[in-house]
């Protein structure tokens, strides 16, 4: 038996053959060493469709560990809070917010709260208005009327014309 274990006979279409045959002779291998990693290939293939596709690739992202990181940490810094409560905001008020959002460059989650207390501090002490003061001045009564008639007092102010 050896290093090959079995031999076997195998019926297979003559352009596989033929095709296979010329690939071995291309890379320098015996038939028999092409057909058993074809096999062996093909068995992998089938054991490994039980993993998730990505999961041969995961590798070739090493270098993207750090990078993952940090989204993940922006990530949960943005999500942190929300899993208890929803909230519905308005588009005119979504709009105002990407606005301070890009002015202060700070994540959506710090500007809510700042703008959020700042808001609820002015309405819980609201600014004290001044009182209005009105000044007074004698104006006095014409110093022709001197009958004490109101209606007298009323046609000197309008004119005689005034009924």
């Amino acid at each position: 038996m050896g290093l090959w274990g079995v031999k076997t006979t195998l019926e297979i279409p003559d352009a596989i053959f033929r095709r296979a045959k010329s690939v071995a002779a291309q890379r320098g291998v015996a038939l028999r060493v092409f057909v058993t990693e074809a096999v062996e290939e093909k068995l992998a293939a089938a054991s490994n469709k039980e993993q998730k596709p990505w999961v041969p690739l995961a590798g070739g992202l090493k270098h993207l560990r750090k990078e993952t990181a940090r989204i993940n940490g922006i990530m949960q810094r943005e999500f942190e809070q929300i899993d208890a409560k929803d909230l519905t905001i308005d588009d005119d008020v979504a709009s105002l917010l990407e606005k301070e959002m890009r002015r202060t460059g700070q994540p959506l989650k710090t500007t809510v709260n700042h703008l959020l207390r700042s808001g609820l501090q002015q309405a819980a002490s609201p600014v004290k208005q001044k009182p209005v003061r009105i000044k007074t001045r004698r104006l006095g009564l014409p110093k022709e009327w001197t009958s004490g008639s109101v209606s007298e007092l009323i046609e000197m102010l309008e004119g005689p014309g005034y009924r």
